[in-house]
């Protein structure tokens, strides 16, 4: 699961472009914002819409880069409420290892072997 075409966002916040899909409709290249202090994956508004869900719930089952992944509505009070977030619950079930890399701006999601 090498991903390491990612980018390092506006304010060098790290960002990572995942194919995403609710359900049986087709997958959309969703960017979310990587937040290891965020306990739970959330997708906005605007991302639920453009995946095909047209009543935004507040929380849904997706397929996240092949992986299940359950899903909420971002905090709609909160400090990003149309920015989804890829968070410690996908990257920690998956084993996953973190690489944001400033100087090449890139971010690198990876399998710990």
């Amino acid at each position: 699961m090498a991903c390491a075409r990612h980018i390092v966002g506006p304010c060098k916040r790290p960002l990572v472009c995942l194919p995403t899909a609710v359900g049986t409709r087709s997958f959309k290249n969703i960017i979310y914002l990587v937040d290891t202090g965020a306990p739970i994956t959330e997708l906005s508004p605007h991302a639920f819409d453009a995946l095909g869900v047209e009543a935004v719930p507040v929380a849904a089952h997706t397929n996240l880069n092949g992986q299940r992944c359950h899903v909420r509505l971002c905090a709609q009070n909160g400090n990003h409420p149309d920015i989804p977030v890829l968070g410690a619950d996908y990257m920690s079930t998956l084993q996953l290892l973190l690489l944001v890399n400033y100087k090449a701006n890139t971010v690198t999601l990876d399998v710990v072997p």
